[in-house]
């Protein structure tokens, strides 16, 4: 049986954060991979029909006041600092995937975000 908390980015070489409202996390050397999801409920209701309304009020163009963003930020915070706070097993599904087929062509190329890293500042 796989643990939450046996599954963690310090101890897998990548995370994919492109699977809707989870990640998929793998250890590269050895292809074991987890699929890694909020449990439902998690997620505050009223907090995800926010941002809803946020995301839709700025489609349409219209501006979204400055105390609504305020709020929503207070509602994340909130989340993270539960997030944080709690036990992996009490907030997070972990289910093992197996044969999952890892096809990096995100890695060819120059990665940007090292390009001056080593230069003088």
């Amino acid at each position: 049986m796989t643990h939450a908390h046996d599954v963690g980015p310090s101890t897998y070489g990548r995370s994919f954060d492109t699977v809707g409202d989870g990640f998929i996390i793998q250890r590269i050397s050895t292809g074991e991979t987890y699929a890694v999801h909020l449990k439902a409920g998690v997620f505050p209701k009223p907090q995800a029909a926010r941002e809803r309304e946020m995301r839709a009020a700025r489609a349409r163009g219209e501006q979204v006041p400055a105390a609504d963003i305020d709020a929503v930020g207070e509602m994340a915070n909130a989340l993270g600092s539960r997030l944080l706070n709690a036990r992996a097993e009490d907030v997070l599904d972990v289910q093992r995937l197996e044969a999952y087929r890892f096809i990096p062509n995100d890695l060819f190329g120059a990665r940007g975000d090292v390009t001056n890293k080593d230069m003088p500042r």
